[in-house]
């Protein structure tokens, strides 16, 4: 069962039940909540966020395409071991699409889309008074400040293989 439950309330009206019950697990792991070899089951996971175990099983599903959970038979699933060699190779991955974007956006017939950076710039910007000083808060700024750099280029593959990376 998950331990140390995070304050699990209803799912917001905006998101679906997998992307609601993926969204938590997913914090739980990385809130080392639910530690590598840690066995929950489809079953516990609904009860244990008042839903059915159909969108359990897509968010465990999502999960696993991660990286982050192996499912077995009969429902059981199991937090993989972090695999450190998988997470640099990604990171190396976001490196050369951002060197791209930037190469791209400072050629001289570059087409750029211009809100977006102007977007760019209110993030990173701003007088010293006006700058966050919450963590979680300066991460989720430097994340939207990455995604909206590669999205300014204006290629949508690019942008959408840069989400995956990140996510």
């Amino acid at each position: 069962m998950i331990k140390n439950p995070a304050n699990v309330g209803p799912p917001p009206k905006s998101s679906s039940l997998p992307d609601y019950v993926y969204g938590n697990l997913r914090d739980d792991i990385f809130g080392l909540r639910l530690l590598p070899g840690d066995q929950v089951t489809e079953t516990d996971i609904a009860a244990y966020f008042d839903v059915s175990r159909t969108p359990v099983r897509e968010a465990l599903q999502r999960l696993q395409r991660d990286g982050l959970m192996q499912g077995y038979v009969r429902g059981g699933w199991k937090v993989v071991p972090v695999d450190f060699k998988r997470y640099e190779d990604m990171y190396e991955m976001r490196r050369i699409i951002e060197l791209h974007a930037v190469t791209r956006l400072c050629r001289d017939d570059a087409t750029i889309d211009q809100s977006l950076i102007d977007d760019l710039q209110k993030i990173w910007c701003c007088p010293v008074s006006e700058r966050q000083v919450d963590g979680l808060q300066v991460a989720s700024l430097d994340e939207a400040f990455h995604q909206t750099l590669v999205r300014a280029t204006g290629n949508l593959e690019m942008a959408t293989t840069f989400d995956r990376l990140t996510d």
